[in-house]
């Protein structure tokens, strides 16, 4: 699917296209949404997918999930989706020339190739460690390092080398959807974008399934789209 395609080449092209700080931004979910509500449905209008959200007050609006939309359908997941194959974004601290993993956000929809593993430091936020990075790749193995503490995540570098990523004991996983096709009416919706009047421009829509997804069931069902 071209939609599913763009929305996560981007991801993992942001270190080249965008600068630090917009990488971050783009993604950040401190940002206050410009729109909070439900889904009440989701249709194809031509060759456009519609989402209708309603608002706390009642009032329904509608957005084009167009290619310049990241959309983003987010469960919680366990360790399974740390599997081989996978894309992921991990936010790490680094420490020592090691990059310590506290927040994975695993891609399973995606079907392009993703380029070699990279990490990018954060820019300068209040109440950040100086020392965070975001790291992009296609996991390669969890390793157990043997000391009871931590896990190892090896990223493909190149055929032959991996980037480590230390795996936090508190980490959590996240599970991104980006096919419209997994939404569904009641879902919460965090609308973000340009906002004139009460018209909103959206660039970012994040919705909350509310599920807890294990990988070993999961992954086995996800059909790849081109």
């Amino acid at each position: 699917m071209k939609l599913l395609a763009r929305n996560l080449l981007a991801l993992v092209m942001t270190a080249a296209i965008l600068s630090p700080a917009e990488c971050i931004h783009a993604q950040s979910d401190d940002v206050p949404p410009n729109l909070t509500g439900k889904v009440v449905s989701v249709e194809k209008k031509g060759r456009t997918t519609m989402l209708k959200v309603a608002d706390d007050g009642g009032t329904e609006h509608e957005f084009a999930l167009t290619p310049k939309v990241e959309l983003e359908i987010l469960s919680t997941g366990d360790d399974g989706f740390l599997a081989a194959g996978q894309f992921v974004k991990i936010d790490a601290v680094q420490s020592n020339d090691t990059l310590f993993g506290s927040t994975f956000s695993v891609y399973p929809q995606y079907s392009g190739r993703p380029t070699p593993a990279k990490a990018v430091k954060a820019p300068p936020v209040p109440g950040q460690s100086q020392n965070l990075h975001v790291v992009t790749g296609e996991i390669v193995r969890l390793d157990d390092k043997g000391d009871g503490k931590y896990h190892l995540l090896q990223l493909k570098l190149t055929p032959k080398s991996q980037l480590t990523i230390y795996v936090e004991p508190t980490h959590r996983i996240r599970v991104v959807q980006t096919d419209p096709e997994s939404i569904a009416e009641g879902q919460t919706v965090n609308v973000y974008g340009r906002q004139t009047g009460k018209r909103i421009t959206p660039s970012r829509i994040t919705i909350q399934t509310g599920e807890e997804l294990k990988g070993a069931e999961y992954l086995p069902t996800v059909e790849k789209k081109p």
